[in-house]
């Protein structure tokens, strides 16, 4: 049966030095103002990232039909106050997600204030990784990138590698790295990139090769990768790997990932 998105906010300053009482997570917002999503869906949300991301808070998830729908949250939505608008890519010729798979969600900041973007990545019904491009309010079109069969479940993480202009004394154009393992197959973590207006399909993250048993992956966009590992005595835990590609250089190389160490989590 379907179910209702809920909303969770954490109420009190997050620390990373002592666990947080999970008594400051509160339900703000009524759930009647969001959508019904479909089992087996995938969500994600965003809330701003840094100064030059966009302002608003955006959920996305899939409704009964398939599709991928969701709200963003503005101070004038309501008649003039705070409120939610609801997102529906239905009328854009975009393509259904697979479910049981991830959706990743990812920004692009801008500092001319008008190329900001919010970037969804999803795996589609079909196999083929796929790019939703949103400018955040109305505008929004489909990109199919070059990383096709992939099966259900597949798990899709990303993270940009820099900015949508060159303005101050940022000189790099836009990038992308979105990683993706299969765990229907016998392989490990691809890299799929965006440089210079081109995508490009990636070869194996050997270097991730730790991650591929689990699954399950998260990264933030200070390119730093986490996933659930298997320990040779039986044990899981959540370890930490750094991209150390350089952007300023051409030859930057998209698989190379050091370990950082393991997150002092109890999994």
């Amino acid at each position: 049966m379907s179910g209702a998105v809920r909303s969770m906010m954490y109420s009190n300053n997050i620390t990373t030095d002592k666990v947080i009482p999970l008594s400051a997570w509160e339900e703000k917002y009524k759930p009647e103002d969001f959508a019904t999503a479909e089992p087996g869906a995938s969500i994600t949300s965003y809330a701003p990232q840094c100064d030059y991301c966009h302002p608003w808070t955006y959920y996305f998830c899939q409704v009964p039909s398939g599709r991928l729908n969701g709200a963003f949250r503005t101070p004038t939505a309501s008649a003039g106050n705070p409120g939610w608008e609801s997102i529906d890519f239905v009328n854009g010729n975009i393509g259904l997600p697979a479910m049981n798979t991830s959706l990743a969600v990812v920004p692009a900041a801008a500092t001319n204030g008008s190329s900001q973007s919010i970037n969804l990545f999803f795996q589609s019904a079909s196999g083929v990784l796929t790019q939703i491009v949103y400018d955040g309010a109305a505008y929004y079109e489909q990109n199919t990138l070059d990383r096709a069969n992939l099966r259900e479940q597949a798990s899709i993480v990303a993270f940009s590698t820099s900015m949508n202009d060159t303005g101050l004394d940022y000189t790099q154009s836009l990038g992308f790295q979105v990683l993706t393992v299969d765990r229907d197959e016998a392989s490990g973590i691809f890299s799929t990139y965006y440089r210079e207006g081109v995508w490009t399909a990636g070869e194996q993250v050997e270097a991730l090769a730790d991650c591929f048993t689990r699954g399950s992956m998260a990264v933030n966009q200070a390119g730093r990768v986490y996933c659930v590992h298997d320990t040779p005595d039986g044990k899981v835990e959540i370890v930490e790997w750094a991209w150390r590609g350089d952007i300023t250089s051409a030859n930057t190389d998209y698989t190379d990932y050091n370990v950082v160490g393991t997150v002092g989590t109890k999994v």
